[in-house]
Order: structure tokens, then C-alpha cells, then sequence
């Protein structure tokens, strides 16, 4: 990347934060239960983990983008909030995960939020403590471990848990049933932070009896330690 084109893409990026900040600070006035998920939730999750500009390189170097926000909420209003910001219409879709999706884009700001409201409600069963995504039902305890995170600008963004992303990644489907290669840079840098913070992720994947996802952490994992015994420097990448 030339020097004017990093320039121009970290200016995008911390555009996007700054629009995040009023956003994220209406959401917090009117105590709508939310987090961040997908790129931006683990942009975030790196920002605590790294600080921003040592985020900004790692993600700069291994090539990773994103042009949209991820929010997750269990409250219609925190659709009605972010539309409040943008004079834009609202692309309604169906989310088989999460229930409902609205998509809110502002072209002059280049600002592109997707939303994502939790209809599909999954009732406690004989695992308590174990957080599901399964059968395409959400369960409402993902926001049980939410990370509030203090932004640069100092104010409380909501994100979710380093687990939680990891299972989100590694649940991603694509047409031709191979992840993408941001999905797999993705869980390279959650499984490093993870084990960074003494987060047992093999215990948490093993508490879910969840064999096929158990399964395909434990691949990711293999593959993780092998690359981090030489490219370590890399930024687990």
C-alpha cells in the first residue's frame, strides 16, 4: 500500500470510529442492550488488546478491511437511533440467524451500518453456562459477556467477547462452503488474543458438546500454533 493510500484508509477507519462515538453514546443514553460483532467487533477487541495504531498496522499489513458496522441488539430501538443519524432509507432483510437485518448507508459520510435484532429466541436448556448459535436461534446470553471497551475518545463502546466472535467467524458460510481469507485472518488474531488473556477456548468449546464446532476450533488451533512458531512477528498471521 503507497503512502497516500494508507493515509486514506486510515482515514476511513477512524472516520468510522468517530461516527461510531454518537452513535454508540444515544445507544448508551437510552440503555439499549447492544455490541458490536463482525470486523468492527474485533477491530475493537484488538484496539483493547494492542492499543489503535498497533491495530491499524497489523491490519494494514495482513491486508484486512471493512466498509460496514456490525451492530447486534435485542431492541428494535437500536435501529430506529442509528436511522436517526442518516436521512437514508432502510433495507429491511432476514437474518436466519439473528431474526431481523437493516441496513442504514449514508454515501456522503461513506458510513454503512448493518443491524442485526434478535427475534429468533432460544430457551435455556441442560447447559446454563454454555452460549449456543446452533439450529439458526440466537441465544440471548451472548449478551451476557459483552466487553465494554473505553474508546479513544472515551467513551463506553459495547463488544462481544472474544468466544463469542470466534464462534461467529468460524460459523461463517459462504457458496462455495470455504471461509474467506479475512474469516481466517479473523480467528488467527481472536485465537491469539485469547490465548494472550488465558482464555481457555478448548474448555469453552468442550462445555458446549458441540462436536462439529469443537472440531473445527481445535483445526484452526493446529494450524495457529504452526504458523505462530515462525511468523510470530507477523501479528499471528
Amino acid at each position: 500500500m503507497t503512502k497516500i493510500k494508507s493515509l486514506m484508509w486510515k482515514g476511513k477507519i477512524k472516520n468510522m470510529m468517530k461516527e461510531l462515538e454518537d452513535v454508540s453514546k444515544k445507544l448508551n443514553e437510552v440503555n439499549v442492550t447492544w455490541e458490536l460483532i463482525g470486523g468492527v467487533g474485533i477491530f475493537y477487541q484488538m484496539y483493547k488488546h494492542y492499543g489503535l495504531e498497533k491495530t491499524l498496522q497489523m491490519w494494514e499489513t495482513n491486508g484486512r478491511d471493512t466498509d460496514d458496522i456490525d451492530v447486534l441488539s435485542e431492541q428494535f430501538g437500536a435501529k430506529d437511533i442509528i436511522s436517526n443519524f442518516y436521512e437514508e432509507n432502510i433495507a429491511v432483510s432476514k437474518s436466519p440467524i439473528f431474526g431481523h437485518k437493516y441496513t442504514i448507508k449514508n454515501k456522503e459520510k461513506g458510513i454503512h451500518f448493518d443491524i442485526y435484532v434478535v427475534t429468533n429466541k432460544k430457551p435455556v436448556e441442560k447447559h446454563p453456562d454454555v452460549i449456543s448459535l446452533t439450529d439458526n436461534v440466537l441465544d440471548l446470553r451472548i449478551f451476557d459477556d459483552r466487553n465494554k471497551i473505553i474508546s479513544p475518545y472515551g467513551n463506553e463502546i459495547y463488544v462481544a467477547s472474544i468466544p463469542n466472535l470466534l464462534t461467529m467467524k468460524m460459523d461463517v458460510k459462504t457458496k462455495n462452503g470455504k471461509p474467506r481469507p479475512k474469516d481466517i485472518t479473523d480467528i488467527y488474531w481472536l485465537i491469539g488474543m485469547a490465548n494472550d488473556e488465558g482464555i481457555d477456548l478448548e474448555e469453552y468449546y468442550n462445555k458446549s458438546y458441540d462436536l462439529d464446532r469443537s472440531d473445527k476450533f481445535k483445526d484452526y488451533e493446529k494450524k495457529f500454533k504452526k504458523r505462530t512458531k515462525v511468523k510470530r512477528k507477523n501479528n499471528y498471521i
